[in-house]
């Protein structure tokens, strides 16, 4: 995949050094900015999987991305 995102920046023009910094960071699989199994991120998990409200309304909201994106929906009691 690395590769093919660098052929397709390499055609639109972007410079080397831009190119190579973007194929690091897809290899690496993470960024400096990942926050996936970070405290913050399982708390705040946590807290919305506790809220079935709140949890509803994000269904709601993100409906079609779940769809879309085939994600499985979160189980509600209701």
């Amino acid at each position: 995949m690395a590769t093919d995102f660098d052929t397709l920046f390499e055609k639109a023009g972007v410079p080397s050094h831009e190119r190579e910094a973007v194929r690091s960071e897809l290899l690496k699989g993470s960024t400096h900015h990942t926050t996936r199994g970070s405290k913050a991120a399982l708390y705040v998990r946590d807290l919305l999987l506790s809220n079935e409200d709140v949890l509803a309304t994000l269904i709601e909201i993100y409906y079609h991305d779940f769809i879309e994106f085939d994600f499985p929906f979160p189980a509600l009691s209701n």
